[in-house]
């Protein structure tokens, strides 16, 4: 199997998110729904896998409860930006798509092992780094500044991330490796699906103020 940055590229490339049409407020708006629909999930699934972490792997119990707490109430930026666009979340529903990315990492920590949540938490924190800025630039010419709060904090607090998590998985075994990778495989399918998800559901509800 590829090593961790080859897969990390490899998965990135994959991942068209610029060709999403940002300017289009449907959406924009749907993009921060679906985000809020599997972000609000972000601290609990961190949490989770801390509690699963045994003593003899304290310093990733400890490591992983510091990263809930950075975490933490980052969701509900997004009701804001929702609401500075004019919406409200009850207006959407969760996607499939979006529904899926969280959950399936309670299956991942609770049935395999917790360190697998590397290659989730790896892969969006990319998206952040290596298109955010370009998402951001867009979205801030195209919509009101105080609905772009949640992609700048992520584009400001994530880009030292990616290379302190590429030291701490090549020291790893190479079983827990590919677990991350796995993982990473997977976050990265159902994260493009949510994309197409929300592309359509944008369509229809333009299609619908046009008529």
């Amino acid at each position: 199997m590829k090593t961790i940055q080859e897969l990390y590229q490899q998965e990135i490339e994959k991942t068209k998110i610029l060709d999403l049409k940002w300017e289009n407020p449907e959406v924009y708006a749907e993009w921060l729904a679906q985000t809020f629909y599997y972000a609000s999930y972000s601290t609990r699934i961190i949490g989770l896998a801390a509690c699963h972490f045994n003593y003899q792997r304290d310093d990733l119990h400890l490591k992983f409860l510091e990263h809930a707490r950075e975490e933490k109430n980052h969701e509900k930026i997004l009701i804001v930006d929702l609401k500075n666009m004019d919406r409200r979340l009850e207006q959407f529903s969760p996607s499939s798509s979006a529904e899926v990315l969280f959950q399936n990492q309670y299956y991942w920590i609770q049935n395999v092992n917790p360190i697998s949540v590397y290659g989730y938490f790896l892969y969006l924190e990319g998206l952040a780094v290596e298109f955010g800025p370009e998402i951001y630039r867009r979205i801030k010419s195209a919509h009101p500044e105080n609905a772009t709060r949640y992609l700048k904090v992520h584009v400001d607090e994530d880009a030292g991330h990616i290379e302190g998590h590429y030291q701490f998985i090549n020291k790893l075994g190479q079983n827990e490796q590919d677990l991350i990778k796995t993982n990473m495989l997977q976050a990265s399918f159902l994260y493009r699906s949510m994309l197409s998800e929300i592309e359509a559901a944008a369509n229809t509800k333009s299609q619908r103020r046009a008529a």
